[in-house]
């Protein structure tokens, strides 16, 4: 009977074990077609206008949009992930995200207020989306990282 019984133990063990390998899998993945959109976003961040440069309130209305999905997409990501690990470089990475778009926004409109903004606001603008912009690549970087992205077939 106890044979019987560690037989039965050992086949849920490997079973288990093989789901959630297969569900680590499927998770690295995903979070490898999440890195690759959120580095497309990220581009498109840096592509928009530089100051004294008119924007296309369309090309900005696509980049929020595309901003928010990525972002959107992480949350998910980390709310799926295997370990604490994963799931907070996920988050990091949808926070910083979001954090950088938010810091463009508000330099832009910094630039387009009524009252032309001093140099030290300025100064202070660009400093906060440098560092956010640095923030975001140093989430994407673990991102990638943990979800072993040059170990795939891109």
């Amino acid at each position: 009977m106890l044979v019987v019984l560690a037989i039965v133990l050992a086949i849920v063990l490997v079973r288990m074990r093989q789901s959630r390998h297969r569900s680590e899998s499927a998770w690295r993945a995903d979070a490898a077609r999440t890195y690759d959109n959120a580095v497309l976003v990220r581009s498109m961040l840096d592509d928009e206008a530089r100051p004294g440069e008119r924007e296309d309130p369309t090309h900005r209305a696509t980049v929020r949009d595309r901003v928010e999905g990525v972002a959107a997409s992480l949350d998910r990501l980390a709310a799926n992930a295997p370990d604490d690990s994963a799931r907070q470089s996920a988050a990091n990475a949808a926070e910083s995200l979001r954090g950088l778009a938010f810091a463009r926004e508000a330099e832009r409109l910094l630039r387009e207020a009524p009252t032309a903004p001093t140099g030290d606001q300025l100064a202070t603008a660009d400093q906060t989306r440098r560092a956010r912009a640095g923030e975001l690549d140093a989430a994407l970087a673990a991102l990638r990282q943990r979800a072993h992205v040059d170990d795939q077939s891109h």
